[in-house]
């Protein structure tokens, strides 16, 4: 555990502006930006109460879903290296934002796949995904 009077602590907790330009560090203002935009504009992200919030674990993934006004999300994150498969609720999704498309440039990086309520991820990533029926 570091060590928060640690002055080494507090100069590594610190911002790297230098890393706004490279191409790693614009995608992933780019990411921040897009799930902010998300958060302020979508209904089901608008409600900050408990009981329009569930989350779980499934495997190596968090499942976080969120509901209000008729609409709903969920935040699925893969701390896994390994590929894998999560189960949504029933129902048909698609997705809002995908860590692992071009645009975020991860290395290595494949899209999530939507089939039916299984959504299938690559190793460390992120997906939010929308309940279309």
């Amino acid at each position: 555990m570091p060590d928060p009077q640690d002055e080494q602590t507090f100069l590594r907790g610190k911002i790297d502006w230098s890393h706004r330009q490279s191409a790693a560090g614009r995608a992933a203002l780019r990411w921040h930006q897009e799930l902010l935009a998300l958060r302020r504009e979508h209904p089901a992200l608008q409600d900050d109460r408990r009981e329009a919030l569930e989350a779980h674990r499934d495997g190596a993934a968090l499942v976080l879903r969120r509901w209000n006004a008729g609409r709903e999300v969920a935040i699925v994150a893969l701390f896994s290296e390994k590929e894998r498969s999560v189960a949504l609720p029933e129902g048909r999704w698609r997705i809002l934002l995908d860590s692992g498309t071009e645009s975020y440039g991860v290395p290595g990086a494949k899209s999530a796949v939507v089939e039916g309520s299984t959504l299938r991820l690559c190793g460390r990533h992120a997906v939010v995904v929308e309940r279309t029926a």
